[in-house]
């Protein structure tokens, strides 16, 4: 790891370094929130984030407010809007994103360490074993950070996640198999294509979604391990985990996969798949039975992230956040939400709890929510005045 110059100095509080509360943000890059179990994928077993679900609290209506990770972090790490500093605490930085580690907004950290990949011993297929991939190298670097890690401080991983090598064993994509399916890819460079679909072929839609399942896999069986070492060390007694992701990735459903565009619609990168993002936090054990756990189904920007965190943080915040976490979990789903904007290129989404409209200003998708919840049945045509209404609340 390529440790880098302290940061700023930050604000403490008084209380005694084991009460302090610490936190963990595990950000992994391009997990869509519907690829895992929490969030009602039956047909993938994934049992360390469903544990991490059933411990906390589930926001399961939090919108990527940009397709770019850059302008995500912009949200999550710039001062704007906030009454304070992001982060207040010491605070650690680790990724295996250099893009990250270059953003402006690591000088709110005291040390930011950059991962060294390591060479695949299969360049051009999937791993021999997990611990040969890039994912588990990140989670054993991880791993060391946490012994610089003191009470009250915040650690900030950053996994690069979907969007760097597929390369889990191939015995992980053939778990996908059923007995009538064809055997899976063996590719391992993150797919970007786009796929026509009035021309797609079923076997390489399949194929794409046994090989991001895998990944999923592989995901999930990393953190039982990353998680077990944090249970084994008191220091770790007083701290929250959050698990976050920046942005999806789409498969191909609506014809992108990856990176690629719709030659003829941008709005094509702002559908579910690609916008839909995990967020889940969980409380130290001895605080679980201050608030309830369960589900927010509140409508949210993924810039949510910020203020949770705030309140871990500020003594005089802590109230506030349980209440927040408390309320969540019981909010009157008829209540009024602020709509989420999210842009790419010429386009523009916004959805309320009603609806979602993507819109370039001369194509229109309009999808009913929750109901058309992977948005394959456009109402526009149909429902004029809901347009109109999605139309007149866009920002100028």
């Amino acid at each position: 790891m390529q440790p880098s110059k302290p940061a700023t100095n930050k604000q403490t509080r008084s209380q005694s370094p084991n009460d302090a509360p610490s936190a963990i943000v595990l950000a992994v890059d391009r997990l869509t929130a519907g690829a895992i179990g929490p969030y009602g994928n039956t047909s993938l077993d994934t049992p360390e984030l469903n544990r991490w679900a059933a411990d906390g609290v589930l926001f399961d209506q939090v919108i990527a407010n940009s397709v770019d990770l850059s302008q995500v972090y912009d949200s999550w790490w710039s001062n704007e809007g906030r009454d304070h500093a992001l982060l207040k605490p010491e605070a650690l930085l680790l990724t295996d994103d250099p893009e990250v580690a270059k953003h402006p907004g690591v000088d709110q950290f005291d040390q930011v360490q950059v991962c060294e990949a390591a060479d695949p011993v299969q360049p051009e297929a999937p791993a021999f074993s997990a611990a040969d991939t890039q994912l588990a190298t990140f989670f054993a670097q991880a791993t060391q950070a946490l012994t610089q890690f003191q009470p009250g401080s915040l650690l900030w991983l950053h996994s690069q996640g979907m969007s760097q090598r597929w390369d889990a064993p191939l015995d992980y994509r053939l778990s996908q198999c059923g007995p009538d399916d064809p055997p899976p890819p063996d590719f391992v460079q993150a797919p970007s294509q786009w796929i026509d679909p009035a021309t797609a072929d079923p076997d390489q839609m399949l194929g794409l979604e046994q090989a991001y399942a895998a990944q999923v896999l592989l995901l999930d069986q990393l953190l039982t391990i990353f998680t077990q070492t944090l249970k084994e060390d008191a220091r770790f007694a007083n701290t929250w985990l959050l698990l976050a992701s920046p942005r999806g990735y789409p498969l191909g459903r609506h014809g992108v996969v990856g990176n690629a565009v719709d030659p003829e619609f941008a709005g094509t990168k702002l559908h579910h798949e690609n916008l839909h993002v995990p967020l889940i936090v969980c409380p130290p054990a001895k605080l679980s039975e201050r608030f309830a756990t369960g589900r927010c189904g509140q409508l949210l920007s993924s810039s949510i992230l910020p203020n949770l965190l705030n309140g871990i943080f500020d003594h005089s915040g802590e109230t506030r956040l349980m209440e927040h976490l408390t309320n969540s979990t019981t909010a009157d789903t008829n209540s009024p939400e602020r709509p989420v904007v999210t842009r790419y290129d010429c386009a523009t989404a916004i959805q309320t709890a009603n609806w979602k409209l993507i819109t370039d200003g001369n194509q229109h998708r309009l999808f009913s929510k929750p109901d058309d919840r992977w948005e394959v049945n456009n109402v526009a045509d149909r429902c004029p005045a809901d347009l109109e209404e999605l139309q007149n609340l866009l920002p100028t």
